[in-house]
C-alpha cells in the first residue's frame, strides 16, 4: 500500500509500527502529545521515514485538547492532500493515541471522509501480545449512514434549492449500506427533481402528475420517516392534483402557481427571477 496515514500517539508505540509497516505509507502525520512525542524518534527510525515525509501535530495531554485535536486532523489532512494525495488515500490509525485523543480523531475523521482501520490484539496473561496484532479497516460510518450529506440535502430541499438538494440525496443514496435508507434518499433526490422541473415551469409541458404519484408511494413506504409520512404523503397528494389541473391549460390555477413561483424566487433572492 502506498497513500498518507494518520496515526495518533500515545502511552505505546507497538500499534504504530505495525501500521506503518502494513501501509508503507508515502507520506505520514503523527499527532501526539508532548509526553507521546517522545516514541517517535524509535518509530521515525524503524519506519526509515525521511523528514520530508513525515509531520507532527501536537497537543497537550487533557481531554479539553479534543477539539484542538480534531482541528489538527484537518491540517493534517490538507498537509497530505497538499503532497499530492487524494482524500481517499489517507488513512487514519487511532490505535495508538489515548482514548480522548483516538476519539476526538476519529470523530473528524469520519466527518471530512476519512478511511480508518485499527490494530485489533489479542491479550495473553492480561497483556496485548504482539504477535497477534493486525490492522483491520473500519468503516465510515458517517459516510455508510449518510448522516452530513443527507443532512444537506435536506437544508438545501428546505431551501428551495432543489437541484442542489437532488444532487445531495443521490450522492448519499449511491453511499449509504442500509436498502431501506438508499431507497429513501433516491425518492428524495427524485422529488427534488420533480420540484426544480417544476421550479422552471417544465410542469406546464411534462405532466408531473404521475412521477410525484410513484415517488408518493416509495416514500411512504420508508420505515425511516415513521409519523411525517402521513403529513408529506397528504401534501404530496395536494401537488399532484394541481400538476393536473395545471396541465390542463391556462386558467386560475396558472396565475396562482406563478405567484407562488415568484415568491420562492424572492425567498431565495433571486429577484429578476420572481
Amino acid at each position: 500500500m502506498a497513500g498518507g496515514l494518520l496515526l495518533t500517539v500515545g502511552d505505546s508505540p507497538e500499534p504504530i509500527e505495525i501500521s506503518l509497516k502494513d501501509r508503507a505509507p508515502d507520506y505520514v502525520c503523527f499527532l501526539c502529545t508532548p509526553q507521546s512525542r517522545t516514541h517517535l524518534d524509535r518509530i521515525v527510525a524503524g519506519a526509515g521515514l525521511t523528514p520530508s515525509r513525515y509531520q507532527v501535530f501536537e497537543v497537550d495531554d487533557r481531554p479539553g485538547e479534543a477539539a484542538r485535536l480534531a482541528h489538527q486532523v484537518i491540517e493534517a489532512s490538507r498537509w497530505l492532500q497538499a503532497r499530492g494525495l487524494k482524500g481517499e488515500d489517507i488513512v487514519l490509525d487511532a490505535t495508538g493515541g489515548r482514548k480522548w485523543m483516538s476519539s476526538a480523531a476519529t470523530l473528524m475523521a469520519g466527518a471530512i471522509g476519512l478511511a480508518m482501520s485499527y490494530v485489533e490484539v489479542r491479550y495473553r496473561d492480561g497483556r496485548p501480545d504482539p504477535a497477534t496484532m493486525q490492522v483491520i479497516s473500519l468503516a465510515n460510518v458517517v459516510i455508510e449512514t449518510g448522516i452530513l450529506e443527507a443532512g444537506r440535502g435536506v437544508s438545501l430541499f428546505n431551501a428551495g434549492e432543489f437541484s442542489a438538494a437532488a444532487a445531495a440525496f443521490s450522492a448519499t443514496s449511491h453511499r449509504v449500506a442500509d436498502a431501506d435508507l438508499r431507497d429513501l434518499m433516491g425518492a428524495l433526490a427524485e422529488l427534488s427533481g420533480i420540484l426544480e422541473r417544476w421550479d422552471r415551469f417544465l410542469h406546464l409541458r411534462e405532466p408531473l402528475a404521475q412521477p410525484l404519484a410513484a415517488v408518493r408511494a416509495r416514500l411512504a413506504r420508508s420505515r425511516y420517516l415513521a409519523g411525517a409520512a402521513d403529513p408529506l404523503s397528504e401534501r404530496l397528494g395536494r401537488l399532484a392534483t394541481a400538476a393536473r389541473v395545471l396541465s390542463e391549460g391556462i386558467g386560475p390555477a396558472s396565475l396562482a402557481d406563478l405567484v407562488a413561483n415568484a415568491r420562492r424566487c424572492q425567498r431565495r433572492g433571486r429577484y429578476d427571477d420572481a
